[in-house]
């Protein structure tokens, strides 16, 4: 068995918390069973999902940093360190 994509997984996710079954009561098929154009919808979707991921990643460490940086006990450590 190989690695599984971003997109299979997150099919496979869809597919468990809706049971196997689609809005009209069907199987949903497996991954390698729907194509090509649902496999690259996933495949799209999961990706989008990974970059707003990775965007809210980012905003949280910057806003982090701004108040690391912004802290006034930076200042005294820095004091402390260069009079040593």
């Amino acid at each position: 068995m190989g690695t599984k994509t971003d997109g299979q997984v997150t099919f496979e996710g869809y597919n468990a918390v809706m049971g196997g079954l689609t809005w009209d009561n069907k199987p949903i098929p497996g991954w390698d069973e729907v194509g090509d154009r649902v496999r690259n919808g996933w495949e799209g979707a999961a990706k989008a999902l990974l970059q707003k991921k990775q965007e809210e990643k980012a905003a949280l460490i910057e806003k982090l940093m701004g108040q690391i940086m912004s802290n006034p006990m930076l200042d005294v450590m820095n004091a402390l360190v260069e009079n040593t």
